[in-house]
C-alpha cells in the first residue's frame, strides 16, 4: 500500500483519524505535564522536573504507543480498503504524536518556563 493511493477527503476518514490521534496525543502530553508540575511543586527546578518527568513517563508513553500502533497496523491487513487506510493513517499519526510527546514537549516546556521567568 502506497500513501499516494489513499484518498483523504474532508469526510469521515480524516475526522476519525484526527480525533483518535488528537485524543491519544493529548493523553500522553497530560501524563507528562502532570508529572512535570508535580516535580516543580515538590521544589525541583524546571530542567530537573523535565528530566524527572521524562524518566518516569517515557516507558509508559512508548509502550502504550507501540501497542496502539501495532493494533492499528493490523487493520492494514483487512480486505476492505477504507479500513486499511484508516489503520495505516491512524498508526502513522500515532507515531508522530508519540515523537512529539517525547521530543517536542520537553523543550517547549523549558522554553515556556524560561520565557515566563523573564517577564
Amino acid at each position: 500500500m502506497i500513501i499516494k493511493d489513499i484518498v483523504v477527503s474532508g469526510g469521515g476518514l480524516a475526522g476519525m483519524v484526527a480525533a483518535i490521534a488528537f485524543g491519544i496525543g493529548i493523553d500522553d502530553n497530560v501524563h507528562f505535564i502532570t508529572h512535570w508540575r508535580t516535580a516543580i511543586s515538590g521544589g525541583a527546578s524546571v530542567r530537573s522536573a523535565i528530566e524527572l518527568a521524562f524518566k518516569a513517563k517515557r516507558r509508559s508513553i512508548i509502550s502504550s504507543s507501540i501497542m496502539l500502533i501495532g493494533v492499528f497496523t493490523l487493520l492494514c491487513f483487512m480486505n476492505f480498503p477504507p479500513v486499511q487506510h484508516f489503520g495505516f493513517l491512524t498508526a502513522l499519526a500515532l507515531v508522530f504524536t508519540t515523537l512529539s510527546a517525547l521530543f517536542l514537549l520537553p523543550p517547549w516546556l523549558l522554553k515556556m518556563a524560561m520565557e515566563s521567568e523573564s517577564l
